[in-house]
């Protein structure tokens, strides 16, 4: 895992990441039994990242979609797989969330367990259909 680097413009091409050590575990994708230390880790790292970015450069009531890229561990989940996949919409506007909120997603970090949730296969449609410039209200 790389190091946080603490000034964005730093980063640049990404070289700056050669230039310093990440952080290593001793686990393998063929022994997970020890890699909830670095599961924990990455994840707190992802959420760091994400919490910099929107705090540094999103000033305005801009819609951040935050998808998630899998669905949760058999672990995470209880032994109860599902296909669901974590997406998460932040906006100062409240009129940019309600579309998802009529589309069955709920408020916070944890969807309700009872029901259907809506699948990242119908997001995009979904998601052009809500925000196309004939139905997002009040903005031209």
């Amino acid at each position: 895992m790389p190091p946080l680097v603490q000034d964005w413009s730093a980063i640049g091409d990404g070289s700056v990441y050669r230039q310093q050590s990440g952080v290593h575990f001793a686990s393998s994708w063929l022994a997970l039994d020890g890699a909830s230390d670095a599961y924990a880790q990455s994840i707190v790292y992802d959420l760091e990242v994400l919490r910099r970015y929107v705090v540094d450069f999103v000033k305005d009531d801009s819609l951040v979609i935050l998808l998630g890229d899998h669905q949760p561990h058999s672990e995470v989940t209880d032994g109860n797989p599902s296909a669901g996949v974590p997406v998460h919409v932040l906006s100062r506007n409240s009129a940019f969330i309600d579309p998802f909120l009529a589309r069955g997603y709920t408020r916070g970090m944890r969807a309700e367990t009872a029901g259907a949730h809506p699948g990242l296969e119908t997001f995009m449609t979904d998601f052009l259909a809500d925000f196309s410039s004939d139905s997002v209200k009040g903005e031209n």
